[in-house]
């Protein structure tokens, strides 16, 4: 095979240089109605952010400002962005943006409900307590951060039951008489409760092994909370870059068990003074 000629390893370095693209201006059409301080901010943020020029970051810049809108009980926002070149080389574009943002309606939450999915089941947590997790009082601006943090919330709350295939649907009821509302109803697949099974750890030697500390123990009901505290407390012991996402969680939804495979061979384990 012939040795690859100059121009040829010049065109492949530029293939795998990433193209970065900043942000030099910002500029709305029309006049905003987001609050000073929240347009500040997304602005501020517009510019310090790199975006990878191979994607389509336009499309990711339309929804990062959709958001902040979003934010702000505008929930039907969308944003259409243009860009103009101001400078570019090899490895970087600076632009300029201008912005056109669809407001609509601004919304103030109205209730929330909770329902299982499954008609015939009874949800696993009273309502009064599920509505808890959701930082946002009737009334208040719909934020759809703040709904979004909810369902993280849920999820573990459900996680730490051995609900690990918990999902949760917010269905959206708009009401657009004056002042304008939206009502969620949160439908919950809570799915089958697991317990654990096997723990296999691999990788490990013996001595090592031994010092790991357990919270979690073959029968318990499976807690995501205990299982991600597995990691804090043996962060002395396990390889440094592992985390609760190099756990196998194998299945059995007959049984209703979940075995943990703890697969260490590929880190480099930290040593440990005797």
């Amino acid at each position: 095979m012939p040795y690859p000629t100059l121009a040829r390893e010049i065109e492949e370095m530029k293939a795998e240089t990433q193209r970065i693209v900043t942000i030099d201006a910002v500029r709305f059409l029309d006049s905003p109605h987001l609050a000073p301080l929240a347009l500040r901010q997304l602005i501020k943020s517009l510019k310090q952010h790199e975006f990878d020029g191979d994607s389509n970051w336009i499309e990711e810049l339309q929804g990062v400002v959709s958001f902040a809108w979003q934010e702000q009980g505008y929930f039907r926002a969308w944003a259409k962005a243009e860009a103009q070149l101001v400078s570019e080389d090899s490895t970087r574009a600076r632009v300029s943006v201008i912005i056109h943002v669809e407001e609509g309606p601004q919304y103030r939450l109205g209730d929330i409900r909770f329902r299982a999915a499954d008609p015939g089941a009874t949800l696993m947590f009273p309502p009064d307590e599920l509505r808890k997790l959701i930082p946002l009082r009737e009334g208040e601006l719909f934020n759809v951060a703040k709904i979004r943090g909810g369902l993280d919330a849920l999820r573990r709350m459900y996680g730490t039951k051995g609900y690990i295939d918990f999902t949760a649907q917010p269905i959206t009821e708009v009401d657009d008489t004056f002042p304008p509302r939206n009502s969620l109803v949160m439908e919950l697949d809570q799915q089958k409760q697991f317990r654990v099974g096997r723990i296999e750890v691999l990788g490990l030697n013996r001595n090592k092994e031994t010092l790991l500390k357990w919270k979690l123990k073959p029968g318990d009901v499976f807690n995501v909370e205990l299982f991600e505290d597995f990691f804090k407390d043996n962060k002395s012991v396990l390889p440094a870059d592992v985390s609760p996402g190099d756990v196998q969680l194998n299945r059995d939804a007959r049984k209703g068990t979940v075995d943990l495979v703890l697969d260490f061979k590929t880190f480099p384990c930290p040593q440990r003074e005797n």
